[in-house]
């Protein structure tokens, strides 16, 4: 992805029922950055598959209308250990939003979780208050409100880095080994 006269923009996206993650960075060719973090909630409409779909679809429109502007997409892949009630209708969730940000002319990366956590605290194992902190250290004059925009920022970060764009934070080496099993494509 080769970096030009104009503003990059990196999305990091942390799909969920409720309040999916949505995180944009913004460089200018003057290495200049914006962040913008916010969450698309959605409230249950009931369990039958229409109403779900109908939810899930939602989510996907709401989500795709930020990635169209990007150059990258980053977004957390499932947490097949998780076992929850729901997530089979996640990965429904998971699956239409990336149906949809795949029809963008934009390379799109999956994060699995432990990398995620990796890249932003340095284990792959750590909990959401230690990946809260880590992303926070990383910038520290965004405000972040939940764990999901703190997911959605990291992978935002992440995207970043890989692209080869200045980030503002110093980068480490837990950074850099995160990293060693991503790659940029189309």
């Amino acid at each position: 992805m080769g970096m030009n006269a104009h503003t990059t923009r990196v999305v990091g996206l942390d799909v969920s029922l409720t309040n999916t993650g949505v995180a944009t960075l913004a460089c200018t060719p003057r290495d200049e950055w914006t962040q913008h973090v916010y969450t698309v909630p959605t409230t249950s409409t009931g369990t039958e598959p229409a109403a779900l779909l109908d939810r899930m679809n939602r989510i996907a429109a709401t989500v795709a209308e930020t990635c169209g502007q990007a150059h990258l997409v980053v977004i957390e892949g499932g947490a097949y250990s998780s076992k929850t009630a729901h997530q089979h209708t996640l990965a429904g969730c998971w699956w239409l939003v990336f149906r949809r940000i795949t029809r963008f002319d934009m390379p799109v990366i999956v994060v699995p979780p432990t990398t995620l956590k990796k890249y932003v605290t340095g284990k792959g194992n750590a909990g959401k208050l230690d990946v809260a902190l880590g992303v926070a250290r990383m910038w520290p004059d965004v405000q972040l409100r939940s764990s999901d925009v703190c997911d959605a920022l990291g992978l935002a970060s992440m995207g970043a880095h890989l692209a080869g764009l200045p980030v503002p934070y110093k980068v480490t080496k837990d950074h850099a080994n995160a990293l060693a099993g991503l790659t940029l494509r189309k």
